[in-house]
């Protein structure tokens, strides 16, 4: 007895073609599932920030408050803000001076987009004259800093600058006043 072999095709008939087309959409969808469960597809969100996460900061201008007259009794203050301007309570500040111009400090952060920072300073600190007489600075970073108590790095490099105010009393003696203050900026 001799075999035949058989192909077997599927062909669209005029009268099969919705059937044809629904085996066709059948096998393509299961054989679409199976790839994604063969071939699993991973989607990340956001990149994950290097171990450890460094920040650096730099400091590129110093505080001043220019030059001033105290008052000639009691106390009065000196502001400097964030962006340099100067005002002042019971205290005289010259238009002309031979001193530099009034400037918030200014530190150069350099840290990782979205990295979140918070800043703290050890102030109210005192700045002695070469009298000896101190003059107290204290900073409020919700006033006296361009971005608060704490920002998001939008970019690498974030500005950020740091004014004051600086209690002035009548007992105060001429001449240049120096100190220092810290500034922490902490990475979360």
């Amino acid at each position: 007895m001799k075999m035949r072999k058989r192909k077997s095709i599927i062909k669209p008939s005029t009268g099969n073609s919705n059937q044809y087309l629904l085996l066709k959409q059948f096998i393509m969808h299961h054989l679409m599932i199976g790839l994604v469960v063969l071939f699993p597809v991973i989607v990340f969100a956001q990149e994950k920030p290097p171990k450890p996460i460094t920040v650096t900061v730099s400091t590129a201008r110093h505080l001043h408050f220019g030059t001033f007259i105290k008052v000639l009794s009691g106390s009065g203050t000196v502001n400097v803000g964030p962006t340099g301007n100067r005002t002042s309570l019971n205290v005289i500040l010259p238009s002309i001076s031979k001193d530099p111009s009034p400037t918030a400090s200014l530190f150069i952060v350099t840290a990782l987009p979205g990295t979140l920072i918070n800043i703290s300073t050890n102030t109210p600190q005192d700045l002695t004259g070469i009298d000896g007489s101190k003059m107290q600075l204290n900073i409020n970073l919700m006033y006296d800093c361009d971005k608060g108590s704490s920002f998001i790095a939008t970019s690498d490099i974030t500005d950020v600058s740091i004014g004051g105010t600086l209690t002035v009393n009548s007992n105060n003696g001429p001449g240049p006043y120096g100190g220092s203050f810290s500034v922490t900026f902490i990475q979360q």
